[in-house]
């Protein structure tokens, strides 16, 4: 079974930690979506290459935290 790691959530402008995912993870944003209040955006990062992906809960001020990651992220058919 592939491994979930949960960190300390970990917050920074959302510009830094899309600069992160990209140049140390190759990760990219798979998928979004709006909260039912419409006040932060949920972005899940994957990097299809290497397997990993990141869960992040984005502010509309553009402040951002890193809620989970974990590796072994597979599409499904």
């Amino acid at each position: 079974m592939a491994e979930i790691k949960v960190w300390f959530i970990q917050c920074e402008p959302w510009e830094d930690i899309a600069r992160k995912l990209e140049s140390k993870y190759q990760e990219a944003i798979n998928s979004w979506g709006l909260s039912k209040e419409g006040d932060w955006i949920m972005e899940l990062w994957v990097s299809e290459e290497k397997g990993s992906w990141s869960l992040i809960q984005r502010a509309l001020d553009d402040s951002a935290c890193i809620i989970a990651s974990g590796q072994g992220w597979e599409v499904l058919p």
